[in-house]
């Protein structure tokens, strides 16, 4: 593939993933929760509207689509093996034995389907792959003004220019909503789509989307938001240039 020459849609494909799409707790270690049901369905539990908003893309992209439904309280499927805040304070005093069980069961397995995923979409060329996420409206008292923040890697062109182009769409699309460069988070902070850039060629393109939970208030809401995030995001994917990376 020329470098220097922009990526066709056909030649670019995308696939999604969604870490924290739920706040089920496997009935194996169901009773590390008992009466904390108020606390996994909380923004500490799960993101919500996240997988409905990832269902929404995958529909207008038409493109493979991981989500998992399992509380990150359980386990933290965002986070990289040996993070300290990989597990909650309910799941640290397991036994290690444990511990390894519920890495084998959840995080491992994710981990490996996102990179069949990613393998099988490449096909040697250049793949996106879009996190999707919400974070909460208000974070210890102060209200968060962001709609969208797309987080990414400054030092990767390939993923700068996907996030400037992509932003740019967003807001010639919905002018009302706010869109941000690496808020509310860093792109680069520890995480799925950081981990994988360490480990695959310099045509992965990693981007998280982050959007306001309080975009996505309802399962139809959610839908639509992620219906016209997948459009803009392939109405843009042509005009992404390989450039010198």
């Amino acid at each position: 593939m020329n470098r220097n020459a922009c990526l066709r849609r056909s030649a670019w494909p995308v696939v999604l993933t969604c870490e924290h799409g739920g706040f089920e707790v496997p009935e194996r270690w169901q009773s590390r929760f008992a009466g904390r049901d108020r606390w996994l369905r909380s923004h500490r539990g799960w993101d919500r509207g996240a997988a409905d908003c990832a269902r929404g893309m995958r529909a207008a992209l038409q493109c493979p689509l991981a989500i998992a439904h399992t509380s990150r309280l359980v386990a933290d499927l965002n986070r990289p093996p040996g993070d300290p805040n990989l597990f909650s304070g309910a799941m640290r005093g397991l036994p290690a034995r444990e511990l390894a069980r519920v890495m084998a069961a959840l995080h491992t397995r994710h981990w490996r389907r996102v990179r069949r995923m990613l393998d099988a979409s490449a096909r040697g060329g250049a793949v996106a792959h879009i996190g999707v996420h919400s974070f909460t409206p208000v974070f210890r008292g102060v209200r968060r003004k962001l709609d969208i923040g797309l987080l990414f890697d400054p030092a990767r062109p390939l993923e700068r220019q996907l996030a400037q182009l992509w932003a740019a769409a967003i807001r010639a699309a919905c002018p009302s909503w706010t869109v941000a460069f690496n808020e509310p988070y860093l792109g680069t902070d520890p995480g799925l789509i950081p981990s994988l850039r360490t480990e695959r060629d310099p045509q992965y393109i990693g981007i998280e989307l982050e959007v306001n939970a309080a975009r996505l208030s309802s399962p139809a809401a959610s839908r639509i938001a992620g219906a016209w995030l997948g459009k803009t995001l392939g109405d843009v994917s042509s005009s992404l240039c390989t450039g010198s990376v």
